[in-house]
């Protein structure tokens, strides 16, 4: 967190940014709002170069230190105006429960991928994705590098501003 922080403070305004950066600082900024926020703990590694490109699926899963749920599945965007959620090649919706369950990348697991090979971290989290112990959100970052929350339904559609 410390490192985010850093990053956070030392970083270029978002419009001298190239996509990929607003991008990773955008879900930087995420981790830390949604942990002090939502009194959570992030799972699993976490950006802290906004340089380093390449990454995909599920942007954050955090666990909560009161339950439940257990969890917050979110994924992150930067955009000027509301963002919408991407379909796959396939045609499945981004947070959708469709995408969660259909084959991706190396791993052909989306929760194996968010926990990089690590079987007892993504079976945790998807048998609390299972039991309904989750709950799917987009955060928004905007260019003032305020964040709104949106809760995301089991379809991939964005609902109402989410109120913890």
């Amino acid at each position: 967190r410390k490192i985010q922080k850093e990053t956070i403070e030392n970083a270029a305004p978002f419009s001298e940014l190239k996509n990929y950066q607003k991008g990773n600082l955008g879900e930087i900024i995420t981790d830390i709002g949604i942990e002090d926020q939502l009194n959570t703990t992030r799972v699993g590694d976490r950006i802290t170069d906004i340089n380093k490109g390449g990454h995909h699926g599920i942007d954050g899963v955090y666990e909560l230190k009161s339950k439940p749920p257990e969890y917050y599945i979110v994924e992150a965007k930067h955009t000027k105006n509301m963002p919408r959620l991407s379909k796959t090649k396939n045609g499945y919706k981004q947070m959708s429960e469709a995408w969660f369950d259909n084959g991706v990348d190396t791993y052909r697991d989306r929760f194996l991928q968010y926990a990089k090979g690590d079987k007892k971290i993504a079976d945790k989290i998807r048998e609390a994705y299972r039991k309904g112990e989750t709950i799917q959100l987009l955060s928004h970052v905007k260019s003032d590098g305020t964040v709104d929350l949106y809760k995301i339904d089991k379809m991939g559609e964005i609902g109402k501003k989410f109120e913890p």
